[in-house]
């Protein structure tokens, strides 16, 4: 029946239903249920009066998906320039980037969060002489205790996580090797935010580089329902092989995809180690949020 209403529609010329005939294709195609292939063929057949059949898509869920999923995800990140958005004012701020053009600016008494240090403090003391409250946050620095930088920079011996954990035990790699017996304290975004008295406050630029735990904290932040209240996130996106929390493809396609629809779009994002055969993914990616609540956080000029 639905198949002969849209055939009768084109073939009378009445454009109402095929406005609205459209205007479903691209809710569709928005929520990834139909793909640009599926509509040009779609198009062309209710054109030529024949008939439409419309397939139901192959689901994600299967084990069979895997590939396909980090094909869709590797893909997307290494498009050429890498960019959704073009950023007219983007800026180096040690090694990230900032996107400092309105209504993504951070200006003085600005927050900003720092999650993977590794000892390189260059993005945060940057971020610092803007005129922000920087924090940073890294459990693997060794004995590196709670202190204030020269740069007023605030650091943390305390990571991020999906969940808290008074003692987690780190995957062994090049970062944490060099302090193999050191567990780590995780909290949340929100508990760290509620911890430091930013319950109330957005965040400026939230920028995490914490190899592989990245995909758990996005699903919690996500959940936590916190993306409205992030301003622009600078993020290490991290797929290696034989590391079980980040070897469901299809599951790190669909946090991704969250992240898109949470108003999310990349203004920058440079592809440094990619291979489909090993399924090895590094990609430092900028990107800012076009679904943050601007009417209750606005810019405010700060002198």
């Amino acid at each position: 029946m639905f198949q002969q209403v849209i055939n009768k529609m084109f073939k009378n010329n009445n454009f109402i239903p095929i406005l609205l005939f459209f205007a479903v294709i691209i809710l569709l195609k928005y929520q990834n249920y139909i793909s640009m292939t599926e509509i040009r063929n779609l198009i062309k057949c209710v054109k030529s009066g024949k008939r439409v059949t419309i397939s139901k898509p192959n689901s994600l869920d299967s084990t069979n998906q895997q590939d396909k999923a980090f094909e869709e995800l590797t893909t997307e990140l290494r498009q050429v320039g890498g960019i959704e958005y073009k950023c007219p004012n983007l800026i180096n701020r040690g090694n990230w980037h900032d996107c400092n053009s309105s209504p993504f600016i951070a200006r003085k008494q600005c927050l900003v969060y720092s999650f993977g240090i590794n000892y390189d403090f260059r993005f945060d003391d940057a971020m610092a002489r803007v005129g922000c409250e920087v924090h940073s946050f890294d459990p693997s620095m060794g004995n590196t205790t709670k202190h204030i930088r020269k740069s007023e920079v605030h650091f943390h011996p305390i990571g991020i996580g999906g969940k808290s954990n008074d003692a987690i035990i780190p995957r062994m790699d090049q970062y944490t090797k060099k302090h193999p017996k050191k567990t780590w304290k995780v909290r949340t975004l929100r508990q760290i935010m509620e911890s430091l008295g930013h319950e109330d406050r957005i965040l400026d630029i939230l920028k995490i580089d914490i190899e592989t735990y990245e995909w758990e904290v996005l699903q919690n932040i996500l959940s936590d329902n916190l993306t409205s209240r992030i301003r622009q996130l600078e993020l290490e996106f991290h797929i290696f092989p034989n590391t079980a929390d980040v070897s469901n493809y299809v599951e790190l396609l669909q946090i991704y995809r969250s992240l898109k629809k949470a108003g999310f779009s990349r203004y920058t994002c440079t592809v440094y180690r990619f291979d489909n055969t090993k399924k090895v993914l590094q990609a430092e990616c900028g990107l800012v949020n076009f679904k943050f609540d601007f009417y209750k956080y606005p810019l405010k000029h700060v002198v």
